[in-house]
């Protein structure tokens, strides 16, 4: 094997290592015990800016919109006050679908946000169900499971093996 296999083979490994642990959290996280917390702070970030690209000779500057959510909650056990930031158990999603394609830059237009769909849904001083692991309650999540993309991962890590590495 040269180094390139070697590199392809490690960079499977870590996605499908990600993806197995993404999933075990996942699946661990729908036993969880949960307690009424309350949102603390919820926005929508919008933000502009500029990029470049070269096509050919020419260089070509295009505006770039961006979207993130910032979320915060706070719930209590056992007299002891925690304030968390996770949606699903492993991190939140910001994924957007953006105007334009590979040969043309965005337009700088989202017609899709998991940024504001999560922002929609959480609005400040509400009360949720906090989800928290029994054992670091520190840890917590709004909703359990999130099997979507543990299981994309996993997917790619192996559908990449069997492909690339295995051939």
């Amino acid at each position: 094997m040269n180094w390139d296999d070697y590199t392809l083979l490690a960079l499977v490994r870590v996605l499908g290592l990600s993806g197995v642990i993404s999933l075990g959290v996942a699946l661990w996280s729908l036993r969880w015990p949960s307690v009424k917390g309350r949102i603390e702070a919820s926005f929508l970030d919008q933000e502009t800016g500029w990029d470049t690209t070269v096509r050919g000779s020419d260089l070509i500057v295009y505006k770039r919109e961006t979207e993130s959510h910032a979320l915060a909650y706070s719930y209590e056990i056992g007299g002891v006050k925690y304030l968390g930031a996770n949606i699903k158990p492993w991190g939140n999603h910001e994924w957007s679908l953006r105007t334009g394609s590979n040969e043309e830059p965005d337009s700088g237009k989202i017609l899709w946000s998991g940024a504001r769909d999560t922002a929609k849904g959480y609005r400040p001083d509400a009360g949720v169900d906090v989800y928290y692991c029994p054992v670091r309650p520190q840890w917590s999540c709004l909703e359990p499971g999130g099997l979507v993309i543990p299981l994309f991962l996993t997917g790619v890590a192996l559908v990449l093996y069997l492909t690339l590495v295995r051939s």
